[in-house]
């Protein structure tokens, strides 16, 4: 996981391509505009994209010994949350790396908190939709104080 944190720290912040991504990102409009062939960096952002998450899937398999259809089905709140709780770390207002490694790191502590606290597993989902949203409020509040 560290290492792919540092590829993705480095790629997106020292070269050319993460600063077209993150661009493209931003404003898909502007980027066309100041000459980013957007439909190619579209496809490099699903293609690595689909290489990260086949990397995923080979780790839930060997820790599962199976492949199963729905044996990740777990694993998508907990990983926008992440995202979210990332983006509002630091003030770096976008999803990044470092802010996505901490946000996981809140976020399996919450769950662990949670786990050893006693609470019932039917309230994981309800508890991490609720730091979610406060995410997603820490994340848009300033945007919108701007306006």
């Amino acid at each position: 996981m560290l290492a792919c944190v540092a590829f993705a720290f480095v790629f997106l912040q020292y070269t050319r391509h993460g600063r077209c991504l993150y661009a493209m990102g931003s404003n898909r409009t502007a980027a066309a505009y100041s000459g980013i062939p957007v439909k190619r960096y579209r496809f490099l952002a699903g293609m690595l994209t689909a290489v990260l998450i086949a990397v995923g899937a080979i780790v839930v398999c060997s820790r599962n010994s199976a492949a199963q259809i729905s044996g990740c089905d777990s694993y998508l709140m907990p990983s926008l949350a992440a995202v979210f709780v990332g983006r509002s770390v630091g003030g770096a207002e976008k999803p990044n790396a470092l802010g996505t490694l901490v946000g996981a790191a809140l976020v399996a502590v919450l769950e662990n908190g949670l786990t050893q606290m006693g609470v019932v597993y039917y309230v994981f989902p309800a508890v991490k939709g609720g730091v979610l949203a406060l995410a997603l409020i820490a994340a848009y509040a300033p945007r919108l104080r701007r306006k």
